[in-house]
């Protein structure tokens, strides 16, 4: 029977000793060559890794004794000087690897390793290469590769190639007779062999209830293995702290908390934060630290929104001198009251949100102004009350036009895309919101840009503010200048053919890439099911296996819809529906 040793992932805890390449200091111009190899060995002494994916990304050029960021790249904060210390040429290189996959950065050359755990991937110009590879795992192993940093020098395009040693770790999962089984990996420096404990207790959970504590030491070689035929889910978390950590700070990474949060380490307080994107790193006080069971708690709260602890499992851990205890996993959770149950707190005259603090402070004083137009992006802190901003907004919008005494053009953009991507999502408070921006198309003088294509799942406000400025500058210059055009497909209506829904638009559409995407369907029952779609000019045709009768068909409504609807202007439709 094979080991089902992936399903306990979370228990394999590593430290490793990263060794990062050395970058000189020769300035060198970024001119282009014809071409230099860039051969990628994944191999060390004991392992060959074959069919593992790497790729390379040109991310920046040297300036002088340091570098710049360059490309798609150029805009992410992240201090390129002194490289000097290794740890920091690793963090760059880490979190340059996390923005290139979660941002699908496209990289200059890809290939897997062959038998030899080699691959040749290529460049064509001197600079910074991130060079990234793709985890996985399988029923024998699992492949976990570290980013790194190089450069490509004159010297390098002079002899067209260089060769680089990857990082990674590679655990291979053994065959045998048990189910399932935990493991604890170390990988510690040369000679520093005594950061490992002599043991740790590991508890091991079935289907989130506490099965077995067992403990882990060189004498059962770090691992434990058991049998279970049933289709349980297991998870495990250490839990002893290690008898060296005691007396010493320990550092506490929390990841981001949504919105604000206390953390107490056995029951007393360490640290506050707050800010939902804001990293929590904390450090537990040498006195509180002992060595066996640690207890942390985090009161969260949360003011609006998803809330709680959120962001990448890795940034959820405790650490002592490069020994690490990984954090991720399922925490006991309970809800202590919900603001709804409380009084609404009295609005401080001195706050922001006062009314018409910010209307008075930031607007009033220009209304002696002559202003052509206004342009208005807003709305992220509405969502959820998608039937009060629309009276809002147009109410807004009216009144600035009364306070300057002109019909002023307003010209809005309605919000991005953004959280967990769901093909079917009709309940979704980010569709409402946006459908309620589009209500005061009604108005005359008003216009909206779409963005349903340019936000990101993990950050609210999306980087590429470029395109959003020139779709409203085609927007202005073609409504208000009368320069140009600003073509949007606009729904028009629908009609139903057998088991068919058609909609009909006011101009063509097109798919950017392969079959249109974004469209949902419901029968006389009310339940949506994703739709297949099919352009005919200005129509698309909807049909669903699972909707014999259509009703109603939606598009782009959900939170973080994939939406490839255009107009042949390039433009995209915006969401809408069909049953408001």
């Amino acid at each position: 029977m094979k080991l089902k040793f992936s399903q306990l992932a979370k228990a394999v805890l590593c430290t490793a000793a990263m060794a990062v390449s050395a970058l000189g200091s020769m300035t060198i111009s970024a001119s282009a060559a014809d071409n230099i190899n860039v051969d990628i060995v994944c191999k060390n002494d004991t392992t060959t890794v074959s069919n593992a994916e790497w790729s390379i990304y040109k991310v920046g050029e040297r300036k002088e004794a340091d570098f710049v960021l360059t490309g798609e790249f150029s805009d992410y904060p992240i201090d390129m000087s002194d490289f000097t210390d290794a740890s920091k040429m690793q963090a760059v290189a880490d979190t340059l690897d996390n923005y290139a996959k979660t941002d699908g950065i496209t990289p200059v050359s890809t290939g897997k390793t062959d038998a030899n755990g080699e691959v040749k991937l290529s460049a064509d110009s001197v600079g910074l290469y991130l060079v990234s590879g793709k985890s996985f795992e399988n029923t024998t192993a699992k492949f976990t590769p570290s980013p790194s940093l190089i450069e490509i020098d004159k010297d390098i395009v002079a002899e067209g190639q260089i060769t680089v040693y990857t990082k990674f770790t590679y655990e291979e999962i053994p065959a045998g007779d048990s189910d399932y089984g935990v493991r604890k990996s170390w990988i510690v420096p040369d000679g520093q062999e005594k950061l490992i404990p002599d043991n740790i207790k590991v508890e091991i959970y079935r289907d989130g209830k506490l099965f077995d504590t067992v403990t882990l030491n060189a004498d059962n070689n770090w691992e434990y293995f058991w049998k279970d035929n049933s289709s349980a889910e297991w998870t495990v978390k250490e839990i002893d702290i290690p008898a060296e950590w005691a007396g010493k700070e320990v550092t506490l990474s929390l990841g981001m908390i949504d919105d604000e949060d206390i953390t107490y380490y056995n029951g007393k307080e360490i640290a506050r934060g707050s800010g939902f994107a804001t990293l929590r790193k904390y450090m537990i006080p040498a006195a509180e630290v002992k060595a066996g069971k640690g207890i942390i708690t985090v009161r969260v709260s949360d003011f609006g929104g998803e809330g709680g602890i959120h962001g990448k499992p890795e940034t959820l851990y405790a650490e002592m001198g490069g020994q690490k205890i990984s954090l991720a996993g399922s925490w006991n959770c309970r809800i202590g009251l919900t603001l709804d149950e409380m009084p609404s707190a009295p609005m401080s005259p001195e706050g922001s949100s006062y009314l018409s603090v910010l209307y008075n402070g930031m607007v009033h004083p220009f209304t002696i102004f002559p202003v052509k137009g206004v342009i208005w992006y807003q709305g992220e802190a509405n969502v959820g009350r998608d039937r009060q901003y629309s009276p809002l907004f147009q109410s807004l919008i009216a009144d600035w036009r009364k306070q300057w005494k002109q019909e002023l053009p307003f010209y809005f953009v309605q919000l991005a895309n953004y959280l967990r991507s769901q093909e079917v999502q009709p309940d979704s408070k980010w569709a409402a919101l946006r459908e309620a921006q589009s209500d005061a198309l009604s108005m005359e003088g008003t216009g909206m840009v779409p963005a349903i294509d340019l936000g990101v799942a993990h950050d609210i406000h999306p980087k590429n503010k470029q395109e959003v400025g020139r779709r409203l500058a085609l927007l202005s210059l073609a409504n208000t200048y009368q320069k140009g055009t600003f073509d949007v497909p606009t729904f028009q209506g629908y009609r139903i053919s057998g088991n068919k829904l058609i909609l009909s638009f006011d101009c063509e559409v097109k798919a950017a890439t392969g079959e249109p995407k974004g469209f949902i369907m419901a029968g006389p029952d009310q339940v949506f099911h994703q739709a297949t779609a099919t352009i005919r000019g200005k129509e698309v045709i909807l049909e669903s296996p699972e909707v014999e009768i259509p009703i109603a068909a939606r598009y782009g409504w959900a939170d973080n819809p994939e939406c490839n609807l255009y107009g042949t202007a390039g433009l995209p439709v915006a969401p809408f529906r069909t049953d408001k």
